[in-house]
């Protein structure tokens, strides 16, 4: 296995189709938090279950190709979904139905756009707290790798994702929510987080298994974090593994 402190940008064969994955749950979360489901009182979004798998994509591509990859992802999913968010709020919010339409097309029409700014209105602001949690995750799993050696792939993606989650539904859910009240504001994070803890540990192995199976297919195991006071470690690492 080689180290490889990222100097260059290096062509990798499957980073791109795993930028794409992450992206694309992206989008469906952003359509499913409105999507409440309530279970002997327990209330939890929809999209829950899907921003585990994400979080652990973030994890595999911080172990295997390093914060920076990690951190280019987020920024991009950022800018991405910021776009996408405002085009479609411009769209709904200058479309009227043409006087020509039916009384039922009309209605339909007025129902469709409500929903559509609602969702445009929280992908506005669902990307931010989506970043602010991406690149907490990324942050930490390097700092972890350093620290053990690139070992425990496993509980550090359970850790670094939980940390990251909990940024981003924090921030989220608080402004989703807010016309809800505080008490349930906390309620459906502390649920949502608990769906998060279960789908973690479910892909705590699956996630090592697949950043395993992407060093030995890349070639690549990616040390790039430069803070100095982690600078030991680093030549610790390189005298470790050559």
């Amino acid at each position: 296995m080689t180290i490889v402190s990222l100097a260059g940008r290096p062509q990798y064969k499957y980073l791109n189709f795993l930028f794409c994955i992450f992206i694309t749950l992206q989008y469906i979360c952003d359509i499913l938090v409105l999507r409440i489901f309530v279970i002997d009182k327990i209330s939890f979004t929809a999209s829950s279950a899907i921003f585990c798998v994400n979080f652990a994509l973030l994890d595999i591509v911080a172990n295997v190709y390093g914060m920076q990859e990690a951190q280019k992802l987020a920024w991009i999913n950022f800018f991405a979904q910021f776009l996408i968010a405002t085009l479609l709020y411009l769209f709904l919010f200058n479309f009227t139905p043409t006087a020509y339409s039916s009384v039922d097309y009309t209605q339909t029409a007025i129902q469709l756009k409500s929903f559509g700014l609602t969702i445009s209105k929280n992908m506005l602001v669902i990307p931010i707290a989506v970043l602010i949690g991406n690149l907490s995750n990324s942050l930490l799993m390097m700092i972890s790798k350093y620290i053990f050696f690139g070992r425990f792939i496993a509980l550090r993606t359970w850790v670094c994702s939980l940390a990251g989650a909990l940024l981003m539904l924090s921030i989220s859910y608080t402004k989703i929510y807010w016309h809800l009240g505080f008490p349930y504001i906390v309620q459906i994070i502390f649920s949502s987080m608990l769906i998060k803890l279960i789908g973690a540990t479910i892909l705590m192995y699956p996630s090592q298994f697949l950043s395993n199976v992407l060093r030995t297919l890349e070639g690549v195991d990616v040390y790039d974090l430069k803070f100095k006071f982690l600078q030991h470690r680093q030549n610790e690492i390189f005298k470790r593994f050559g």
